[in-house]
């Protein structure tokens, strides 16, 4: 497409319009962690960016497992927000 265009800018770029640009980023993060639980409700939801944390734990809370959970919110631009829950005993 463009020359000047990144790798990854290019497979997002080409990406079909029913998909989120951040699904490239879940289908990525999907395959280089097989055995990670990754909550999306992306396709329910759309991008809702830092939304996305509250809407999870709330709609895919009862799916969770483990003792402990990092969940991860991409924001505009170079933010981002991490919180790490360990279940109390």
């Amino acid at each position: 497409m463009n020359p000047g265009w990144s790798p990854a800018h290019e497979r997002t770029a080409t990406l079909p319009f029913e998909k989120q640009t951040a699904s490239a980023l879940l289908d990525a993060w999907h395959k280089a962690l097989p055995k990670v639980t990754i909550l999306s409700t992306i396709e329910q939801y759309a991008n809702i960016v830092l939304a996305a944390i509250p809407v999870n734990l709330d709609q895919l809370g009862s799916t969770i497992t483990s003792d402990k959970l990092l969940v991860v919110g991409l924001g505009e631009q170079l933010n981002a927000m991490a919180l790490l829950f360990s279940r109390a005993g």
